[in-house]
């Protein structure tokens, strides 16, 4: 989880906003990922809180995190992580 905080960090201190995917095993497999709504806080503990719950809502599939860049509208440094269950 510590790399995970330390990304957040950097994209945060970037101005970036966080936004999750999630995929159960078979879209997982065919890169059909279910975009989230993006995290709107801008607090790291905040937004910590809410990737947590993003896991626990989604337990036993994958999910991935990345950074929006809010000016260009674009992904920024996807990092995927498999949820535990």
């Amino acid at each position: 989880m510590a790399s995970v905080v330390d990304q957040v960090r950097h994209l945060l201190a970037q101005g970036y906003r966080i936004g999750t995917e999630h995929a159960d095993s078979r879209r997982f497999q065919t890169s059909s990922w279910q975009t989230c709504s993006p995290i709107q806080a801008t607090r790291e503990s905040d937004v910590i809180s809410e990737l947590n719950r993003c896991l626990a809502e989604h337990n036993g599939e994958y999910v991935r995190m990345f950074g929006i860049d809010p000016q260009a509208k674009r992904r920024v440094s996807e990092m995927d992580r498999a949820a535990s269950g």
